[in-house]
This record gives structure tokens, C-alpha cells and sequence, in this order.
């Protein structure tokens, strides 16, 4: 509470600017030897004959009620029980409370015209109301309740102004004044949010922060402030640009918001430098005041955005023949490098073989494999850092039985990759078939042989090439 004693208080002596209208405004010394004193309840005093302010006579313009003596500081309702006229279309007035002394005249929560709360005319009304006439925060004291006449302010703020402007007395007739606990609060809330969790470079992205009155009173006089996190620079405003600049620091004013409604403040920023390490995480922080809103648990909040651990990975793979012949032994070599900017991790390298292919003699032995396909799993690669794995590769003898080349597809992946496009990589081998040209060739040692006389044939089975032969039957 004592924020806002100080906060009120301090605001209001200076935004007093009238001074006395008439000897009735200063003489108040008898008022407060017998002052209506205001507790936990709300008081009355009627008036009786009723009180008045005119418009058309400077000694009734302004005229001194009552002395009222708290005894707690709070927050204190006034209402009037006024008289209307239909036939007056300028009966507006406001109370002004002023400390005993004169020194500090609290500005109410509600105010409408300034500093001021302006009961406006109800227009064609011949009745008498009872009106809200402003809610104040009041520290324990005696304070003077004056009853002013809108003509006092009608200059400054004329869009009150019915008719083209007064005419004759446009007199307000006061019955009675109420004193008591405000039961209502003056209570707006802030959230902060993003436009997305993740930012990455030369990304536009958003903070976006809502103001919302969570009570059944209009909040005047917001102040929402929102911090710019270093290596962040605003971008653009698309709703309200700010008032103010200081530092690293944003501010807007808003003059009021209705009950249960919402202003939603975005701002687009960018990163203007990338940090040394990732992730990194941005954070803007934020607060909202409003007159008279007590709550300060609601106020404040704060939103982040992530810049993740980016980085390029560059994945190559090479065969150390262009073609095979069937049956034959051949090397393919995969090779990824971390461009940056920063360290990847959680990486998975996977190698997609040809059927006709099995592989062998690994320089690094796969971590995982399912099928044709290999997998080596990294916890991280530095920046400018490469992994590289070559093995053999033995293609079956009926290879070409499948297909004449052989395709091989190898594809790195890891979070926060930026840039897929060489993340993958193909060989073709093509395959040779294998060509023998079998001679057979078969002789017996005898021409003719006796009963029982033995003799022996002879099986020659030549290869006349090209390649060699497999598998003969």
C-alpha cells in the first residue's frame, strides 16, 4: 500500500490547478470542528435547503460541502443525490477532496476530465439521481468535499459542452453526499506472449502483449512498458507504436480501458547478432500500472524466444569405382562436415545399400541396422569438425539379375538443421556383368578295348574369357 500512497498522492498535488473560485472555497476551518467521519461503513449528509452551484455566478460556481475525517486509508466512494433540470443541458458537476490544508487533493481513480470526475448532465431529465461522483484513495485526515460547477473547467475540456455552450444559471442542485469503502476494484492484468517459441537468424518474430481490466471499473492512465533483450532490435509496431524510447526500454500510455477489455500491444524485432554459443534464449520482460490498480501480482510478465543450436551439415559420399563387375569388391566413403554456426547434435548418419550389396570391413562399425540400411548415431560434432566411415562393399554375383547400377543414397539428419538441401548424397556404380566363353572338350585313351579291358574318358572344361567363371556345373 505504501506504492500507492506515495504513487496517488504525490500525482494529485500536482495536478491541482484551480484555486478558489469564491471566499466560500477557502473558509473551512468550521467545517471540520464537527467533520462526518467515514470507517468501515458508508455515511450520508443531506442538505437541507438543498445546495446549488451555478454557472452564471463566479461566487456560486465552486462551493465548500462538507468536512469528512477518515480514519483508515483506502479507497473511498462519493455519490450525490442531484436535482435536474430538462430544461438545462449543462447541469454537470465534480467534487473536488482536499486535505484540510489545501496541500494534497487526490485526483479520483474514475476521472473523466483531467485530473477531475465530471457528473454530466443527464440531458431531459427533470428528476432527482443519485450519481457516482469519483472514487479516491484517502489517507487518514480531515478532508474539505467542494461541489464545483462544469462551467470551472468547461474551457479546458469542452467536449462536454451540450448546445452550443451555457445558458443562464444551468444551476445543480445537491441533496445529499454519500461517504463510503469503495467495494469495487481497479484491477488490469498483463500477458506476454510470442509469436513463436523458436527464432533464428534474419527471422522476424514478434512479442506480443495484451492489457486486460479484469474489474468492473474503467482504468485510466495505463503505462505498459516492455524491455528489449540485448542482441534484439524492434523491427516495426503494427498496432501502437510507442511513446517513448529509453534505453533498452519501451513505453506506451494508454488514457483508459473499459471493463473486460483488452488492448493488444505487438512489436516485431529481429536478432542483430548472434550470440557465441545455442542455444540461447531472449527474453523480454514487461508491466503494466494503472491509477488506483492495487493488484500488482497481475502486472507483470515476461516472454522468451529460443534461438536454437543451428548449424549446417554437409554430407558427401564417393565410390572408388565409377563401375564393378559382378562378384566383385569396391569402397564407399560418407563424409559430413559442421559448417556451423554452431555445434550440432544428436546427429544420425544412415546409409541406404543396394540389394546386391553386403558390406564389410568397416572403419567405423555402424551403431544400429535394419534391413539394407546402416546407422551411425553422434552425440555431437563441433564447428568445422567431420566424421567420416568408409567400408566394403561385395557385390553378389547375379547382381545385374536386379538391375545394371547400383544406388546408393546416404542421408545425415539432425535438430535444428538449416539447411537440408546437402544433407544428402547419391553414388551410381554401374554394374559389368561377368562374360566366360566355356569350351568343353572330352577324349577317351582307347579307341576299342577287349571284354573286361579297362579305358578311361577324359572332361576338359576351358574358360576363353573375358572373365572369370563362378559357379560352374
Amino acid at each position: 500500500m505504501d506504492i500507492v500512497r506515495f504513487r496517488f498522492l504525490t500525482v494529485a498535488a500536482g495536478l491541482l490547478l484551480l484555486g478558489p473560485a469564491s471566499d466560500a472555497f477557502s473558509q473551512t476551518s468550521t467545517l471540520c470542528d464537527n467533520p462526518l467521519v467515514v470507517q468501515d461503513s458508508t455515511v450520508a449528509r443531506n442538505f437541507s435547503p438543498l445546495t446549488k452551484v451555478v454557472a452564471d455566478d463566479d461566487s456560486l460556481v465552486s462551493i465548500d460541502l462538507l468536512c469528512i475525517k477518515i480514519l483508515t486509508a483506502d479507497f473511498y466512494r462519493l455519490r450525490a443525490r442531484v436535482g435536474y433540470d430538462a430544461d438545462q443541458l449543462n447541469e454537470g458537476f465534480f467534487l473536488m477532496v482536499c486535505s484540510e490544508d489545501s496541500s494534497v487533493c487526490p485526483v479520483p481513480c474514475d476521472h473523466n476530465a483531467g485530473p477531475f470526475k465530471l457528473v454530466t448532465d443527464p440531458q431531459g431529465v427533470s428528476d432527482t439521481l443519485v450519481v457516482d461522483a469519483g472514487v479516491f484513495f484517502l489517507e487518514p485526515g480531515n478532508y474539505i468535499v467542494s461541489m464545483n460547477h462544469y462551467k470551472r473547467i468547461a474551457d479546458t475540456y469542452p467536449q462536454f459542452l451540450k448546445g452550443g455552450g451555457f445558458a443562464g444559471a444551468e444551476s445543480v442542485h445537491l441533496v445529499r453526499v454519500e461517504v463510503g469503502p469503495n467495494t469495487t476494484a481497479f484491477d488490469v492484468a498483463l500477458q506476454q506472449t510470442t509469436s513463436g517459441p523458436t527464432v533464428l537468424p534474419d527471422e522476424e518474430f514478434s512479442f506480443i502483449l495484451t492489457i486486460k481490466n479484469v474489474s468492473p471499473e474503467t482504468v485510466n492512465d495505463l503505462v505498459l512498458w516492455s524491455t528489449i533483450p540485448d542482441m534484439v532490435a524492434p523491427t516495426g509496431f503494427p498496432s501502437f507504436a510507442p511513446d517513448t524510447l529509453i534505453a533498452d526500454t519501451l513505453f506506451w500510455r494508454f488514457a483508459s480501458v473499459p471493463p473486460q477489455q483488452e488492448i493488444t500491444v505487438p512489436w516485431n524485432a529481429k536478432l542483430i547478432q548472434l550470440p557465441g554459443s545455442a542455444p540461447s534464449v531472449f527474453t523480454s520482460f514487461s508491466a503494466v500500472s494503472g491509477f488506483c490498480d492495487v493488484n500488482e501480482q497481475n502486472n507483470s510478465a515476461q516472454a522468451s524466444v529460443i534461438l536454437p543450436p543451428l548449424h549446417d551439415l554437409a554430407l558427401s559420399k564417393t565410390a572408388d569405382v565409377d563401375s564393378i563387375l559382378e562378384g566383385s569388391a569396391f569402397h564407399y566413403t560418407l563424409e559430413f562436415r559442421n559448417n556451423g554456426p554452431y555445434v550440432a547434435r544428436s546427429i544420425t548418419l544412415q546409409d541406404i545399400l543396394p540389394s546386391q550389396v553386403s558390406p564389410s570391413h568397416f572403419s567405423v562399425l555402424p551403431s544400429a541396422t535394419a534391413g539394407d540400411t546402416l546407422f551411425w548415431q553422434l552425440d555431437s560434432l563441433a564447428v568445422a569438425e567431420t566424421f567420416s566411415v568408409s567400408f566394403q562393399a561385395n557385390v553378389d554375383l547375379s547382381a545385374t539379375s536386379v538391375s545394371d547400377r547400383l544406388v546408393n543414397l546416404a542421408t545425415v539428419l539432425s535438430p535444428d538443421e538449416t539447411n537440408p538441401s546437402n544433407d544428402s548424397a547419391t553414388v551410381v556404380v554401374d554394374l559389368v556383368p561377368r562374360r566366360a566363353n566355356l569350351a568343353l572338350s572330352k577324349t577317351v585313351t582307347r579307341d576299342s578295348v577287349l571284354t573286361e579291358e579297362p579305358f578311361a574318358f577324359a572332361l576338359t572344361v576351358t574358360n576363353q574369357g573375358p572373365n572369370t567363371a563362378f559357379d560352374v556345373t
